[in-house]
């Protein structure tokens, strides 16, 4: 498992100022959480929200070709940490 943040850098209140993904070996995501500006969060496991294709490589992810924004790669902990804090029980 591979866990990543994505750090948003616009002003869109639209769309999330970080988003933390779970990641299988592949990139496929497995579990996201996006925090909102406002305060706004939503949680997403496997089948509900999950794309059909990989998430780029975080060197793809940062080279511009998507948009504005920067992904570093977090701790199991810290992911767990939000995850327990915001997804529902």
């Amino acid at each position: 498992m591979k866990y990543l943040k994505d750090i948003g850098i616009h002003t869109n209140p639209n769309y999330p100022i970080n988003s933390y993904y779970e990641l299988d070996d592949n990139h496929y995501m497995i579990r996201v959480i996006e925090l909102f500006e406002n305060g706004k969060v939503n949680t997403f496991e496997a089948d509900a929200y999950m794309s059909e294709e990989p998430l780029p490589s975080i060197e793809e992810m940062n080279s511009g070709k998507y948009g504005v924004g920067h992904a570093v790669y977090v701790s199991q902990g810290e992911f767990e940490e939000l995850w327990n804090k915001y997804a529902p029980k």
